[in-house]
């Protein structure tokens, strides 16, 4: 008779980690920290780290991309800091307080983490592989039906033949695989359910090492996040993307009696390389035209009015949009400048949707500087579509119109994280909704009745107390049959 199992784990245990140091120093070293890295405790202590970290990221103001282009920019956006933070400033700077997701030591822990999921995934590998593609072995020893958490009996009059392929029957019901040997007397059984659910730990951990890698990836994209464009205005994005984005249209919608209150906002926008179109797209807060690595998102709207300036013989000196963007002693403001005269142009609004009650409706204030200069040099009412003289000079309201808060983002993390996070739901969904299950039948002929005996190891995920409790019961349901459940975990 071949020599049963003695236990769960003789089958599935590791070679005793003594046979796998090597005897050399050097690779001793390496082995060392092979194990250091695979160390539960130091992944802790670097989630701790990182966690507070990302604190600190959340309550400290954080330089803005623009601020973090040059070391100049950067001390310039620090220095503005100093009214709040006082002598503390400069240590909260060389400490990376204020860039910490873009920090040395951030991505340092978020490698040492990276290398931490890495070696644990790679060291269970084996394990997890050799685990998945045996199958259990059909005889185990009298102990496992004696001490196992789940065992059950059940008692029929069959014989040991009709009582077999019944439970194999039940098993392969149930969508459990099946090894069987035989003795004599008896029939041993072993069937397995879900065998590659164990792989499910191995996608999580994968996932969490991608979404690492894609935070770490963060910092080489940027934000732009306050292109604020009058409709029918293209703008560079920059950053090296020679892009440049345009506004075709603005749309809104409002609700009945809503008190001016949007129901939904849109713009109609297009990417343009050296002139030619690329990529075109209605864009919303949430719905990105997404192209050539880039997300262009609608993060507001405000009201914005076309100007048209002419000297005293009609030339065209300015003719454009003015977005109304500033707030002048709760006025919409905007400007433009007239750069050939020295003048810089300041636009009281109102356009109808946002009139403000210190100029009527369909009017706008024209006030007149110098550049860089404080003292007023002209004042002018100039109602729409009605030329209006000032200092010389023909202004004209030709329209109302609106301007777009457009955001542009380039993130290469974003489909390693989106990517990292699938796999981290549906491994962990692997893992605990479809466990692994394995059940030992023996099946034994006393002479006048067949005695059927079932065991389970303890396995991780769902409780699996009530799939057991049936399986006894089912395995019970021959004629003149009982069947009792015992050992049930407390």
């Amino acid at each position: 008779m071949p020599v049963a199992a003695s236990g769960l784990d003789e089958f599935e245990g590791d070679e005793p980690r003594a046979q796998r140091r090597a005897s050399s120093g050097l690779l001793r070293w390496v082995d060392a920290a092979w194990d250091a890295l695979t160390s539960i405790r130091l992944a802790i202590v670097l989630l701790l780290l990182l966690a507070a970290a990302a604190l600190v990221g959340a309550l400290l103001p954080q330089a803005p991309p623009p601020a973090q282009e040059s070391p100049q920019r950067f001390a310039i956006w620090v220095e503005m800091q100093r009214g709040g933070f006082g002598p503390w400033t400069d240590l909260l700077a060389a400490l990376g307080a204020f860039n910490v997701f873009s920090a040395i030591w951030f991505r340092v822990l978020l490698l040492l983490l990276s290398a931490n999921v890495l070696v644990g995934t790679v060291t269970r590998v084996d394990h997890v592989w050799r685990v998945v593609r045996r199958m259990p072995p059909a005889r185990m020893a009298d102990s496992l039906f004696d001490l196992a958490p789940l065992r059950g009996e059940a008692t029929v009059s069959e014989t040991l033949e009709e009582a077999t392929r019944r439970v194999q029957g039940i098993l392969g019901r149930r969508r459990y695989r099946w090894v069987v040997a035989r003795d004599a007397s008896q029939v041993h059984l072993a069937g397995i359910k879900h065998r590659y659910g164990p792989l499910g730990s191995l996608v999580s951990h994968a996932g969490v090492l991608i979404v690492i890698l894609g935070i770490a990836a963060a910092g080489r994209g940027f934000i732009e996040s306050q292109f604020i464009m009058p409709v029918g205005t293209t703008r560079p994005i920059g950053h090296g993307t020679g892009l440049d984005v345009e506004v075709v249209s603005f749309e809104s919608e409002f609700y009945p009696g809503g008190k001016g209150i949007p129901k939904d906002y849109r713009s109609e926008v297009v990417l343009l390389d050296q002139g030619r179109e690329v990529a075109r797209g209605m864009v919303r807060v949430n719905e990105p035209l997404v192209a050539r690595g880039l997300r262009v998102h609608q993060s507001s709207y405000g009201p914005a009015v076309v100007m048209q300036v002419r000297d005293a013989a009609g030339s065209m000196l300015y003719e454009g949009p003015v977005a109304l963007r500033g707030n002048i002693a709760d006025r919409f403001a905007g400007t433009f400048p007239l750069s050939s005269l020295g003048l810089e142009v300041f636009v009281i609004g109102s356009a109808a949707t946002f009139s403000n009650g210190l100029v009527a409706p369909e009017e706008v204030r024209l006030e007149l500087f110098p550049v860089g200069g404080e003292e007023l040099v002209g004042l002018q009412d100039v109602t729409r579509g009605v030329p209006q003289v000032l200092n010389g000079l023909q202004f004209t309201y030709a329209e109302a119109s609106t301007f777009a808060v457009i955001s542009v983002v380039k993130d290469p993390a974003v489909p390693l994280v989106w990517a990292g996070a699938a796999m981290v739901v549906l491994g962990s969904i692997a893992a605990l909704y479809f466990p692994r299950r394995r059940v030992w039948v023996r099946l034994t002929d006393t002479g006048e009745a067949t005695t059927v005996m079932l065991a389970t190891a303890k396995e991780r995920g769902l409780p699996f107390e009530r799939e057991f409790g049936d399986l006894v019961r089912e395995a019970g349901e021959g004629p003149n049959r009982s069947a009792d459940v015992s050992g049930r975990a407390p």
